[in-house]
Order: C-alpha cells, then structure tokens, then sequence
C-alpha cells in the first residue's frame, strides 16, 4: 500500500465456508487499517472475490450483514464482490481504480 499507493484491495475468499470468510475479510482490513494509518492513505476499499465458489445470493447478503455487524467501516469500504452471475442480480462490476495514480 505504502509503495504502490493502492486504496483498492482485493480479498479472496472460499465462498463456501461463510465463518471463514467473515473472519479473512475482517482481519485483512485490520491490517489494512494498521498499514494505512502508516502510509497517508484517507480512505481504503475492498473487493470480495469468492473463487467463483458462492452459487446463492443468500451467503453474500449473510456475510455482508455479518461484516455490518461486527464493522462498520469495513461494511462501508466493501464495494464489490466477485461472484457467478447466478449469485448475484445484477451482476457487480469488480474493478478498483487507484484514484492518486490516474489522477496524475
């Protein structure tokens, strides 16, 4: 993040194991957070990607309820997730822009 500049970061996930990937997303944006206090970033974001493993749409609302729940700001940072279409209406678009670098 420091050397790149990144403010995009893209988490992957089992897409299957619904504890798990709660946990990994919130433990990446801790230590998202930790890194970022450090190098200037104002604000982070994150794409989920489950591996093209989560085929109902009712394990993404879970784990987004469950990421609401137990952090806001991460839940507010999540902006989008890489998911089978059958999983998903409407499709997401799952691209990050670093907005310093095209900025420049």
């Amino acid at each position: 993040m420091e050397r790149e500049g990144l403010i995009c970061l893209k988490v992957k996930l089992r897409g299957n194991d619904l504890d798990w990937d709660v946990e990994r997303m919130l433990e990446v944006s801790r230590v998202a957070h930790e890194v970022q206090d450090g190098c200037g970033v104002e604000r982070l974001h994150f794409s989920a990607d489950t591996n093209e493993q989560c085929e109902e749409p009712e394990y993404l609302i879970e784990m987004l309820h469950r990421i609401e729940e137990a952090d806001r700001r991460t839940f507010e940072e999540l902006l989008t997730s890489n998911s089978p279409p059958s999983a998903i209406s409407p499709p997401t678009i799952s691209t990050c822009t670093n907005s310093r670098r095209s900025s420049q």
